[in-house]
């Protein structure tokens, strides 16, 4: 386990929790370090691993990655970027590219696909860049989606993020139970229909497991039945949404937000 140390090195195996992930070398981290509050936790990526990995089985999952470009083909990175995009809508990217070595059009397909990107070129800017995207993360609500719900899921969480709000996805029951002990969530949205463990089983579960009372949980289905959406409820559902249209539905999850805590 790494030890609570402002940087640490994320490699595999290694229990990763920091607010900041770095892919680049020993000296820029070093001297980012520096440049940055001493609060504020860093775990450096060695060259042999994957950032996608590392970032993937935090425990934590970091609020910041900052990427030192020519540590990685342009490609690759971008790949990498995508991936952890589609896993937290909010996450703030940081790509230090001194002399600008990172073309205008890699430039360009970064912030329009991955968005929320930053580009630094030199350890000053990228230090203020990671505080910036640091206090934007902490000042948002968190929600936790659980589900494969295909291109609808994909459409509500962009609206959600769209409305201000931190957007997580796992694809499992399991999953959702493990990052709601790790981390504090305003609200979960789920999929009735899971694989063993249904939406109002794993809604039975954290209302178990969490001692905070303020935590909305929505169930999203295509099931009419007033027994089912009345058992949902009498667990700890607090609302059931049939899947329409991902704006519509997002206005419902946010007014219903609204109604459990001031954001």
């Amino acid at each position: 386990m790494i030890m609570k140390v402002r940087m640490s090195l994320a490699m595999n195996g290694v229990d990763v929790m920091a607010q900041v992930l770095v892919q680049g070398g020993r000296r820029v981290t070093a001297e980012l370090l520096v440049k940055l509050p001493a609060e504020i936790s860093v775990a450096r990526v060695v060259d042999e691993v994957s950032l996608i990995d590392v970032y993937m089985s935090s425990r934590e999952r970091p609020k910041v990655v900052l990427i030192v470009a020519g540590t990685v083909d342009r490609y690759q990175l971008l790949g990498q970027m995508m991936v952890i995009r589609q896993a937290d809508p909010n996450l703030a990217f940081v790509v230090l590219h001194p002399a600008l070595r990172v073309e205008e059009n890699v430039m360009g397909c970064m912030q329009n696909t991955v968005r929320n990107v930053t580009f630094a070129g030199d350890l000053s800017s990228a230090a203020k860049a990671i505080q910036d995207g640091l206090a934007g993360y902490d000042n948002k609500p968190r929600i936790l989606c659980v589900g494969d719900m295909g291109d609808y899921a994909k459409r509500l969480m962009g609206s959600l993020s769209e409305a201000g709000l931190h957007v997580y996805r796992v694809g499992s029951v399991e999953e959702a139970l493990q990052m709601a002990r790790s981390t504090s969530y305003a609200l979960v949205l789920t999929d009735y229909v899971h694989g063993k463990l249904d939406g109002i089983e794993l809604t039975r579960l954290l209302r178990k497991q969490s001692t905070d009372r303020k935590l909305g949980i929505v169930v999203l289905t295509s099931e009419r039945s007033y027994e089912l959406m009345m058992s949902g409820i009498g667990v700890g559902v607090n609302k059931w949404y049939r899947k329409t249209d991902p704006k519509q539905d997002c206005a419902l999850v946010v007014n219903l937000l609204r109604s459990l805590i001031s954001f």
